[in-house]
């Protein structure tokens, strides 16, 4: 099975390989049981998958209940236990590719006099017991804050393996306090506020703790005609001076880095000059720290000025983390999409995708 954050596919190739898309496929597997071989009808399938967020999975089982016996499928009723991973492989006739990696968090039944029995199962990553099941007030001591990561990471082996870029911060009294969720501490104290250069999601059955858009080449290039079905662009205006203030406890004195954030399309400037904002860190005790403070936030800030939506047939190779390039469209158009989320949806009409991104190159 390819690695969807490393490989690149070319939609010629996919086309044989799925036979030209015409019977979409997909494995659910519960706790090792694979729901599908095992004969049980699904109605529908969404599979939600986000880089800022938690990944869900929601499937909906009917023809699974017995009225003469009063009771549901005996092994939809085994599976049925929270907590049990959950498996989501998505493509066509035998060639399928895992998209989705985590617990069941929620079993759902529904009954109605209209469409009669049913069974929902939803599942979550990983993402979701790093937000509300693990609370806490401890201190690392480290020299790095990938190591923090690296230690948080252990908790959660069932559902992912880490994949960490390192960093290089040489912290020299190698304290850092957490006080909070596992996932705030991580995408907030250290992402959010510019001290790890990183960017952290689950992807399938891996958690990325990685330098920001590092893979650079398109999983896959979409053109009309080629799989593109719809396609949204948003550019807003966007002119500032970003400006870190820090203070250096050696000279006593204190520091600061600037950096420009601004529209990459044409524009022109709305007011006499860029707009100014101001950001005051004591944790920045040279003027390096400062600079690469101010670049991320508007890197940042750029990247929520530029948005897509993209719809397309059903691809599983499409995962966020990584770039999808739109070609034959137009100049302004025709360039490479960061996916930030991913829905694939699976019923009776057949199997579809839509991206939402944000920056573009």
């Amino acid at each position: 099975m390819a690695d969807l954050m490393s490989a690149t596919w070319d939609y010629e190739k996919l086309e044989t390989q799925y036979k030209n898309f015409r019977a979409p496929a997909l494995s659910i597997v519960v706790g090792g049981t694979d729901l599908i071989k095992k004969g049980i009808p699904v109605q529908s399938v969404e599979a939600v998958l986000s880089l800022d967020g938690t990944s869900s999975v929601s499937v909906v089982f009917v023809d699974c209940y017995d009225v003469k016996n009063g009771s549901f499928n005996s092994t939809l009723k085994s599976a049925a236990v929270l907590g049990k991973t959950v498996e989501l492989s998505l493509g066509y006739q035998s060639s399928l590719q895992k998209v989705f990696k985590g617990y069941l968090s929620n079993v759902r039944v529904i009954a109605s006099s209209e469409s009669g029995f049913s069974m929902e199962f939803v599942a979550l990553d990983a993402r979701r017991l790093m937000m509300v099941g693990n609370n806490h007030t401890r201190q690392f001591k480290i020299r790095n804050y990938s190591d923090a990561v690296s230690e948080i990471l252990k908790a959660y082996s069932k559902l992912c393996s880490p994949s960490i870029d390192a960093t290089s911060d040489n912290m020299e009294n190698g304290l850092i306090w957490q006080n909070g969720s596992d996932y705030d501490f991580i995408t907030q104290e250290l992402i959010g506020t510019g001290k790890a250069d990183r960017e952290f999601f689950i992807a399938v059955d891996k958690a990325y703790f990685r330098k920001e858009k590092c893979v650079t080449s398109p999983v896959i290039t979409l053109s009309p005609g080629r799989g593109l079905v719809s396609f949204t662009r948003d550019a807003e205006y966007l002119n500032q001076t970003i400006e870190v203030i820090g203070f250096d406890p050696a000279s006593d004195k204190t520091i600061s880095g600037k950096t420009k954030a601004a529209s990459t399309d044409q524009m022109t400037s709305a007011i006499s000059g860029p707009g100014e904002w101001f950001i005051t860190d004591p944790s920045c005790m040279n003027a390096s720290a400062a600079s690469s403070r101010t670049a991320v936030i508007a890197r940042h800030a750029l990247d929520e000025s530029q948005k897509a939506e993209i719809g397309c047939i059903g691809l599983p190779e499409i995962i966020p983390g990584r770039f999808v390039g739109i070609d034959r469209v137009d100049s302004i158009v025709n360039k490479k999409y960061y996916v930030t989320k991913v829905t694939h949806r699976f019923d009776y009409s057949g199997f579809t995708t839509t991206l939402e991104t944000e920056g573009w190159e």
